[in-house]
Protein backbone atom coordinates (compact mmCIF):
# COMPACT_ATOMS: atom_id res chain seq x y z
CA UNK A 1 0.00 0.00 0.00
CA UNK A 2 1.57 3.16 -1.28
CA UNK A 3 1.61 6.57 0.98
CA UNK A 4 -0.27 8.38 -1.33
CA UNK A 5 -2.99 6.05 -1.35
CA UNK A 6 -4.66 7.99 2.43
CA UNK A 7 -4.05 11.66 0.80
CA UNK A 8 -6.82 13.21 -0.91
CA UNK A 9 -5.16 15.59 -3.04
CA UNK A 10 -2.29 13.26 -3.81
CA UNK A 11 -4.98 11.00 -5.41
CA UNK A 12 -6.59 13.83 -6.92
CA UNK A 13 -3.56 14.88 -8.99
CA UNK A 14 -3.11 11.44 -9.95
CA UNK A 15 -6.62 11.56 -11.47
CA UNK A 16 -5.90 14.64 -13.16
CA UNK A 17 -2.68 13.36 -14.70
CA UNK A 18 -4.20 10.03 -15.50
CA UNK A 19 -7.05 11.97 -17.02
CA UNK A 20 -5.05 14.44 -19.27
CA UNK A 21 -2.79 11.52 -19.82
CA UNK A 22 -5.55 9.97 -21.22
CA UNK A 23 -6.62 12.61 -23.79
CA UNK A 24 -3.30 12.87 -25.05
CA UNK A 25 -3.40 9.53 -25.92
CA UNK A 26 -7.06 9.92 -27.37
CA UNK A 27 -5.54 12.99 -29.11
CA UNK A 28 -2.65 10.60 -30.83
CA UNK A 29 -4.19 7.61 -31.86
CA UNK A 30 -6.63 10.30 -34.27
CA UNK A 31 -3.39 11.57 -35.23
CA UNK A 32 -2.22 8.48 -36.29
CA UNK A 33 -5.12 7.14 -38.31
CA UNK A 34 -5.33 10.46 -40.20
CA UNK A 35 -1.72 9.71 -41.18
CA UNK A 36 -1.83 6.39 -41.96
CA UNK A 37 -4.98 6.61 -44.06
CA UNK A 38 -2.79 9.93 -46.13
CA UNK A 39 -0.11 7.43 -46.16
CA UNK A 40 -2.13 4.16 -47.83
CA UNK A 41 -3.84 6.72 -50.17
CA UNK A 42 0.19 8.00 -51.37
CA UNK A 43 1.11 4.57 -51.59
CA UNK A 44 -2.08 3.22 -53.67
CA UNK A 45 -1.02 6.37 -56.00
CA UNK A 46 1.97 5.67 -56.13
CA UNK A 47 1.34 1.37 -56.58
CA UNK A 48 -0.86 2.38 -59.34
CA UNK A 49 1.78 4.25 -61.32
CA UNK A 50 4.17 1.49 -60.87
CA UNK A 51 1.75 -0.75 -61.95
CA UNK A 52 1.10 0.82 -65.34
CA UNK A 53 4.31 1.43 -65.96
CA UNK A 54 5.18 -2.65 -65.49
CA UNK A 55 2.16 -3.50 -67.51
CA UNK A 56 3.63 -1.21 -70.37
CA UNK A 57 6.77 -2.96 -69.83
CA UNK A 58 5.55 -6.02 -69.77
CA UNK A 59 3.39 -5.64 -72.71
CA UNK A 60 6.65 -4.48 -74.95
CA UNK A 61 8.55 -7.47 -73.86
CA UNK A 62 5.97 -9.72 -74.88
CA UNK A 63 5.77 -8.50 -78.22
CA UNK A 64 9.39 -8.48 -79.19
CA UNK A 65 9.81 -11.24 -77.99
CA UNK A 66 6.97 -13.15 -80.25
CA UNK A 67 8.50 -10.81 -82.99
CA UNK A 68 11.44 -12.84 -82.67
CA UNK A 69 10.08 -16.22 -82.22
CA UNK A 70 8.24 -15.74 -85.70
CA UNK A 71 11.50 -14.83 -87.39
CA UNK A 72 13.51 -17.23 -85.91
CA UNK A 73 10.93 -19.74 -87.20
CA UNK A 74 10.43 -18.30 -90.33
Amino acid sequence: MSNYDNDSEMKEVMQNFNKETEQRFYEYDKHMIKNRQKLAVKVEKICLKCGGILVKKVSQLILIGGTTLYAISV
